[in-house]
């Protein structure tokens, strides 16, 4: 079983616009709908949407969880969520005709409390077993230290589950910790991770990703938006993939649905290579949509033709 893990979840209310935003105008919405928020659970919706069983739990508030619950059925995806008393938290995605993107401001979320805590430490060490994948993507929200994710990561390690990690800050230093099949920063989290500002190029990422590998690290997938990713496999070979050229529509829940694709081919048994071409497939059809969630079958068979790796080291 696959077992996402959104510790901090999400309802998108996205904005749409019919012209580009602009200051000090009055910008008129179009339409707006709600969308699946959070992180892991966009890595459930495409899970679902590729039919690959899996289950969407963390932890949600008694206010508007019954919303995101209903939300992540409409896409097939079955959750199992730790309800603690608090309103699940909004994220505003406001989306125009530019072709440069999505804003998003979201809310803070509530405060976890020791008890819904030690209720999901239980529902993990009862369920995971080995041979699972464990997905944890996200920042945790207030109430969750390094320390008890660390504990949370460690558990997922012990059952003997396969662990991805999606989080950036002192919480990505955690996760190294607990060597896991793959770690997934993005550009700004990685060079924060380094201690490198607006590097020149990929290759002085090199020895913080020798340093990561040598950790224990199995694989570290860096992010770089619409320029594509970096790939570091345990036996130290590098890769550079370069995506499809698209028109950003939302580029919101790229990274997920990156990692959702990525995760769907591991647990089909694909080599990570194969896994993270067609992890680009799936990012590039989701930011060419206007959806938080979800991609065109269509478009990711076309977009696996156009997307070319070269092998730096």
């Amino acid at each position: 079983m696959i077992y996402t893990f959104t510790l901090n979840t999400a309802i998108d209310r996205i904005i749409y616009f019919d012209e580009e935003l602009e200051r000090k105008k009055n910008n008129k919405i179009s339409g707006y709908i709600y969308d699946v928020g959070g992180k892991a659970t966009h890595v459930s919706i495409i899970l679902s949407q590729l039919n690959i069983e899996n289950i969407s739990t963390g932890i949600i508030g008694t206010e508007k969880g019954d919303i995101l619950v209903k939300l992540l059925e409409e896409y097939n995806v079955k959750s199992d969520f730790i309800v603690q008393k608090g309103k699940t938290r909004e994220s505003f995605i406001l989306v125009d005709n530019a072709g440069k993107g999505s804003f998003m401001i979201t809310e803070k979320g509530f405060t976890i409390s020791d008890e819904t805590y030690n209720k999901l430490v239980n529902y993990m060490k009862k369920n995971l077993k080995e041979n699972d994948v464990s997905v944890f993507a996200g920042s945790p929200p207030p109430g969750i230290d390094t320390e008890k994710y660390r504990e949370l990561l460690k558990i997922a390690n012990e059952s003997k589950t396969k662990l991805f990690v999606d989080c950036a800050g002192i919480y990505l230093k955690t996760a190294i910790l607990e060597k896991p099949f793959l770690i997934k920063p993005n550009k700004d989290e990685f060079e924060e991770y380094a201690g490198i500002k607006n590097a020149e190029n990929e290759k002085q990422y090199i020895p913080f990703i020798k340093e990561i590998l040598d950790r224990g690290v199995k694989n570290i997938l860096i992010s770089l938006g619409k320029d594509g990713s970096l790939l570091a496999k345990e036996n130290g070979e590098i890769y550079r993939i370069y995506p499809p050229k698209i028109k950003e529509v939302n580029d919101t829940g790229a990274g997920d649905s990156f990692v959702g694709g990525v995760v769907s081919q591991i647990a089909l048994n694909k080599d990570i290579l194969e896994a993270v071409k067609f992890g680009t497939a799936v990012s590039a059809s989701k930011v060419s949509s206007g959806m938080s969630s979800g991609f065109s079958h269509d478009q990711v068979e076309k977009f696996l033709d156009e997307i070319k790796i070269e092998k730096i080291k």
